[in-house]
């Protein structure tokens, strides 16, 4: 291989390699935080706050013609136990009043009250998903080693490191998809586990990659021989 990609390769492994020394750096620090934040909570046994939010979203339908308006009019007994959701907000349907302009749909705030325990959640969520990015990091750091010092790509230990990687890839993006879902339902109440199509798509294409680099490294592996 050209030296000038090998010296690129190798540049780009040691500057990755830093940088992945310092997320798992960064990442044990914040998880140790969490952790200890988490224990403290857990000795409070009460409630030591409650906040409730408040407000009101108005839809108003600008309707002249009078059977328009009436049918409208007639049409808002069926909201009643409605929901209107706006920026992941919920609102509920509360009634509908008849104007010179048209009609104004009024709905109110889903108020959900606020807790410690919802901060508890929170934090155990981000624990969840920050976990298992440190514990990713003891692979990646590895593998940016092999790049670093490599005088090509496809040496063994290359492959295997990226072999490594790629299976600690998929319990890594579902443990991070659970924990930010827990995270970020935490205080809606609503848990929802959603998993990114974009990023199962990278890691389809990480495994091929890999592949394809295993692939290679048999190749020189039988030119060796040849040579």
């Amino acid at each position: 291989m050209n030296n000038t990609s090998v010296n690129k390769i190798n540049s780009v492994g040691k500057a990755a390699k830093i940088l992945s020394k310092i997320i798992r750096g960064v990442g044990m620090a914040g998880a140790i935080v969490i952790l200890v934040v988490l224990l403290l909570l857990g000795n409070i046994a009460q409630e030591p706050f409650t906040a409730s939010l408040s407000g009101s979203a108005d839809i108003r339908v600008n309707a002249e013609d009078p059977a328009f308006k009436t049918g409208l009019l007639g049409g808002a007994d069926y909201l009643d136990g409605g929901k209107l959701s706006i920026n992941d907000v919920d609102y509920d349907f509360v009634s509908a009043e008849q104007t010179d302009d048209g009609l104004v749909f009024k709905y109110a705030y889903a108020e959900k009250p606020l807790t410690l325990s919802n901060f508890r959640i929170m934090f155990w969520g981000v624990l969840i998903a920050l976990v298992p990015t440190v514990a990713l990091m003891y692979f990646v750091v590895p593998l940016c080693a092999g790049l670093q010092y490599c005088s090509s790509p496809f040496e063994k230990q290359v492959v295997d490191s990226m072999k490594r990687l790629c299976i600690a890839l998929v319990p890594w993006y579902i443990l991070k998809s659970i924990g930010m879902s827990i995270a970020q339902g935490a205080f809606t109440g609503d848990i929802v586990l959603s998993f990114d199509l974009g990023s199962i798509v990278v890691l389809l294409l990480l495994i091929v990659l890999m592949y394809v680099f295993k692939h290679g490294a048999q190749l020189q592996q039988q030119v060796d021989e040849t040579l």
